[in-house]
């Protein structure tokens, strides 16, 4: 069976309303506490193809195990982390924040969105050129 990757785009829910606007993820498998996701978002160029500009970036690490068919969603605007589950279902919700005043998914226009496996990318700072 190949490796299926951690999450399935859902949807992009109420974009352009900053208050309601979220990115929701479904797992595939289970995902554990620290796994870290890079979140974002693509132009287009003249011919409408995916451009190399991205232009907002979410660095997501898991605050607990993500068990398969969990919803993980990522609000626009401020909050605190939760979960709870849907009256509608056994499913568990995942909230995270991307802490932002303004909406980051366009409302009027297509939308690609990318979500890659951080957990392995190494960071190193540098210090200032004197």
């Amino acid at each position: 069976m190949p490796n299926l990757p951690p999450f399935t785009i859902n949807a992009i829910a109420d974009r352009g309303d900053t208050k309601k606007e979220r990115l929701v993820l479904v797992a595939n498998r289970l995902i554990q506490e620290g796994s870290k996701f890079l979140i974002f978002d693509n132009t287009f160029d003249q011919q409408g193809n995916v451009s190399n500009r991205n232009r907002h970036l979410y660095g997501l690490k898991l605050k607990e195990d993500v068990s398969k068919d969990d919803f993980v969603v990522l609000y626009t605007k401020k909050g605190l982390f939760k979960t709870s589950t849907s009256k509608d279902s056994e499913k568990l919700h995942h909230f995270y924040y991307w802490g932002l005043a303004e909406s980051v998914w366009n409302k009027d226009e297509d939308e690609v969105v990318h979500i890659v496996d951080a957990s392995q990318i190494k960071t190193k700072k540098f210090d200032a050129v004197k």
